[in-house]
């Protein structure tokens, strides 16, 4: 299973990660994952293409590999 599959199977306002002491939401992980994807497009950047991500392990880091999974 890839991670955009995960984060579409639970309830909106159920908890999906703890991270710098708050928890976050599903609703809100789907919120950032599809902020992040339609910025990665704007600036060119298509399905299938390559990206690195040098983030730590963070609710970032989560988003932001959610978002090239898509």
């Amino acid at each position: 299973m890839n991670l955009a599959g995960l984060i579409t199977e639970h309830d909106t306002e159920a908890r999906a990660l703890y991270d710098a002491g708050a928890w976050h939401t599903w609703g809100a992980v789907r919120r950032r994952v599809g902020a992040l994807s339609r910025a990665l497009l704007e600036h060119g950047v298509a399905p299938d293409d390559r990206v690195a991500i040098v983030w730590p392990t963070s609710v970032d880091f989560t988003v932001g590999a959610t978002s090239l999974s898509r």
